[in-house]
């Protein structure tokens, strides 16, 4: 065949592999200058970032010199390295209350409008007082290393953009180590100083409980003469674990770091195993070692990799294990000192003042001299290999076109090369899915066997590709009818090819029906979907990343008055009442910086007559192939807040009535000032209202009186909502009578305080009859504890608003984080489209109750099967929600 020949003169033509060669250097040096001109890019970006590394001690604290080396190592003696700013709280010294607000105030005004990039914080003292204090720098992402207390430890703690090494002291594996190589050991004294007694008092105590034979003794003192006394005082057999990190010597200077450690190797004569790097070659015979510094590199690694890669793909808390910076390490002076052989430790152990042998200090240049000889010898194999490769290329080279031939004929797709006029000058087998006998085919045209409409088509799409540059593509589809009348769906692409000159066209071709059938179905469904979509009574709209609407149903049409045109690609923000485009704008910004993927909020909008319509919405993002989409259910409730105005004035009209209501009424202002006092409150204290509106608890109690009120009151606050409580109060007569009090804080529609209504009854009489209903409430609740199903409740959205604590018993999940969630979401992937129709059906009327199967996801996304009855809520025809119980099967 032609094709063959062709390709066979070109597999042969030195020229063309030449510059084929040539070619592929040039990719490769434009592949170099693209890396180098990225990383220009990433360097001149870096250089400008802005890290500030907050120490928790002073600089003459060997522990925090080491980890800020570490650190230092990573970022500063980089290239390109950001701006590093450290600070030092110093708090083994000065650790008062009014130290950490003078430093907190200093520290805030010394780097008021500075925005750091990322936040390195060295210890405890300094990731607590960074987590409180970042929000004032730009809230950055915070780093930490030597960090003991981590989440449960910290109160109010949010693990939100926080990396880190945790500092964890192996003491276990300490005092195993301990023991081996000390077998007679008859007693372990552990000493500690006052500060971080506590800390490591738990994991000596544990060990000891599966070691009862050996005797132990946890010593704690900040007196290092009572520690060298105390060790000088103990038996033979005795070995000491030294955990201390500050102490005072008998003239009453600390003594911090590696110092104790220093004196006690002086002055004592058994050997002291300790924990922490600064201790080894200052005394101690070795342990398992905390570093400092390579705490220190680990947080640097991590800060420089965040910045290098700007925080893209950091959006998880990443927490180091503390194994990377813990190793067994030994000190050889003390080794020999106290007959340990370097056989009885443990592998891959650290040695500090360790003496060379003669193998051990020309080791490098053996191993030079060893891998320079073994690389000639891999060049003499390489040469070799390469002359008896280059004798079976030409081999190869000739069985190539047999490959190539094998190649098209078991591809599954057709393959043809024709010339401009549709002449067919090459076929592989494929060929067969178009014609029933190949030999029909030879030597006739392509556009032959095409349908009359698409030959046209076909003759013009050829002179097109004959005039374009050769790499250009071109996609088609047609379509063939068998004898049966069934239609075959073809795609291919077709592409102009040269050789010596003269032009051809390549053709490819797959048998696409299947695919067809597939597509035309899902625009099917989706036409399914549009029909439901548009026939919701809530507005529902679709708004990408940008918040411009790409979709709405026609509820939004009927409601509003506007036409599609008016509405679609505009920012949803245009639609809003002025009034209330400065509180969406606000939360548009907490929706992108805080992630928020659910919210419910009302707010007021303009129809297309410019009338005022008030909507409850509702959103929750999704996101579709990488695209952010926020869908937004709106209803229309503005009959109803007419309906609440109207209430709200009858309520005007009642307070009227509050001052003849036998209860004790009172209304304070947020600054705690009464404002409002029925008659039975004043006469209950015996003043004139006068006396008390205007006043403050201050002026009108004594200050314990007053003190309890106003406690009472902040709980209130706190809880933010209606609060009830027992009180007995005093008549100016002497008369005690219990009252049940009713707070309520009253707050505007931003959650800001603007006061508290406090009713009070007397139920001096009905306290007995009280306590008998609560007895029986007691009993209430014991029963329905008792019960095995779970109950729920949905709002009219469809998200749960109430779930019974039984949920845990099956899912191991908590009732709050089912609460203000979507009942489908919970459910498998099979049942998720079964259980939204099945919802809208509610929505609309359709089923107010039913009884079916359904797989709830628990805690490990394992799958519980589930009985659920559920029975729809309306309000007239307006579906308000549902509840319902599920029983485990």
């Amino acid at each position: 065949m032609m094709f063959l020949r062709l390709i066979r003169e070109i597999l042969f033509c030195k020229k063309a592999i030449h510059c084929l060669e040539i070619f592929k250097w040039f990719l490769l040096l434009l592949f170099i200058l693209m890396v180098l001109s990225n990383f220009r890019a990433y360097s001149q970006g870096l250089s400008s970032k802005k890290v500030l590394i907050l120490n928790s001690y002073s600089p003459d604290y060997i522990w925090a010199v080491e980890e800020q080396k570490g650190i230092l190592q990573e970022l500063s003696d980089k290239s390109p390295s950001p701006q590093i700013f450290i600070e030092n709280m110093d708090v083994k010294r000065f650790n008062t209350k009014n130290y950490f607000e003078d430093f907190s105030n200093l520290f805030i005004k010394k780097y008021r409008g500075f925005k750091f990039d990322a936040i390195i914080a060295t210890d405890d003292p300094a990731f607590i007082f960074a987590l409180q204090e970042r929000g004032q720098f730009g809230n950055p992402p915070i780093f930490f290393c030597g960090v003991n207390t981590y989440s449960d430890d910290i109160k109010g703690f949010v693990p939100d953009r926080i990396y880190g090494v945790k500092e964890e002291e192996d003491l276990e594996s300490t005092l195993s180590l301990m023991l081996k190589l000390f077998p007679n050991t008859k007693k372990i004294l552990g000493i500690a100083d006052a500060n971080d007694a506590a800390y490591f008092k738990k994991q000596f105590d544990n060990f000891f409980v599966s070691h009862k034979d050996i005797l132990n003794e946890y010593f704690v003192s900040n007196n290092l003469e009572r520690i060298i006394n105390k060790i000088n005082s103990e038996p033979s057999g005795t070995l000491v674990l030294d955990l201390i990190t500050h102490s005072i010597d008998k003239y009453g200077s600390d003594l911090i770091g590696s110092t104790p450690t220093i004196e006690l190797s002086k002055r004592v004569n058994i050997p002291i195993f300790g924990m922490f790097d600064y201790q080894l070659g200052n005394g101690i015979v070795g342990g398992m070692i905390t570093s400092g510094f390579d705490q220190g590199k680990i947080v640097g690694k991590l800060v420089y990799q965040y910045l290098f890669n700007n925080g893209t793909g950091w959006e998880n808390s990443k927490i180091v294990d503390s194994s990377e910076s813990n190793y067994y390490a030994f000190d050889e002076n003390f080794l020999k000192k106290f007959n340990i052989k370097r056989s009885q430790l443990p592998l891959n152990s650290k040695i500090i003042n360790h003496h060379e042998t003669l193998f051990e200090r020309y080791s490098k240049a053996i191993l030079y001299f060893s891998v320079v000889a073994f690389l000639l010898l891999l060049i003499i194999v390489l040469l070799v290999v390469v002359l008896i490769q280059k004798r079976r290329e030409f081999r190869k080279l000739s069985e190539s076109e047999k490959y190539f031939r094998l190649l098209l004929e078991n591809s599954s797709d057709i393959i043809l090369v024709v010339d401009a006029d549709g002449e067919i000058l090459f076929e592989n087998d494929s060929i067969a899915m178009l014609f029933s006998d190949i030999n029909d085919i030879e030597a006739k045209n392509f556009l032959n066997f095409l349908e009359n409409g698409e030959r046209e088509r076909f003759k013009l799409l050829f002179e097109k590709i004959v005039v374009t540059e050769k790499d250009s593509i071109f996609p088609f589809k047609f379509y063939i009818s068998t004898k049966s009348g069934a239609k075959i769906v073809f795609e291919g692409k077709a592409k102009k090819v040269s050789i010596k000159e003269e032009d051809f066209i390549l053709l490819t071709i797959s048998e696409v029906t299947e695919k067809e059938r597939i597509h035309n179905s899902l625009r099917e469904r989706e036409e399914d979907y549009d029909i439901l979509f548009n026939n919701i009574n809530d507005i529902v709209l679709v708004v990408d990343s940008d918040y411009r609407i790409i979709k709405s149903n026609n509820e939004l049409y009927r409601t509003f008055g506007y036409k599609p045109e008016d509405v679609i690609n505009k920012e949803i923000i245009n639609f809003v009442h002025p009034e209330d485009k400065g509180y969406v704008k606000s939360l548009i910004e907490r929706i992108q910086k805080e992630n928020i993927t659910s919210l419910s909020f009302e707010i007021k909008a303009v129809d297309a007559k410019n009338h005022i319509k008030i909507l409850d919405i509702k959103t929750n993002t999704i996101y579709k192939n990488s695209k952010k989409l926020i869908f937004v259910v709106c209803r229309d409730i503005t009959e109803k807040k007419r309906s609440e105005e109207a209430f709200i004035q009858k309520q005007r009209e009642l307070n009227i009535l509050l001052d003849s209501l036998p209860g004790y009424i009172y209304y304070k202002n947020k600054e705690g000032i009464y404002v409002f006092v029925n008659n039975n409150f004043s006469k209950m204290l015996g003043k004139d209202r006068k006396e008390i509106i205007g006043h403050t608890d201050y002026e009108i109690f004594g200050k314990e009186q007053a003190e309890k009120n106003l406690e009472l009151d902040r709980m209130t606050v706190r809880l933010g909502m209606v609060h009830f409580q027992e009180e007995v109060l005093r008549k100016p007569n002497g008369e005690s009578i219990s009252v049940l009090t009713q707070k309520v804080p009253i707050f505007d529609e931003n959650r800001n305080l603007q006061g508290l209504i406090s009713l009070s009854y007397d139920i001096t009489e009905l306290k007995s009859a009280y306590n008998l209903v609560k007895n029986i409430e007691e009993k209430y609740f014991e029963i329905i504890s008792l019960i095995d199903e779970v109950i729920f409740e949905l709002d009219y959205s469809g998200r749960f608003s109430f779930i019974s604590d039984r949920i845990y018993n099956y899912t191991n999940l908590y009732p709050k984080d089912f609460l203000n969630k979507f009942f489908v979401d919970f459910s498998s992937p099979a049942e998720k489209e079964k259980l939204t129709l099945f919802f809208m059906s509610m929505l609309k009327g359709d089923k107010k109750s039913a009884v079916f199967e359904i797989d709830i996801r628990n805690d490990k996304d394992e799958y519980i099967k589930f009985e659920m009855k559920i029975f729809a809520k309306y309000e007239g025809k307006v579906f308000k929600g549902a509840l319902g119980s599920l029983r485990k099967i």
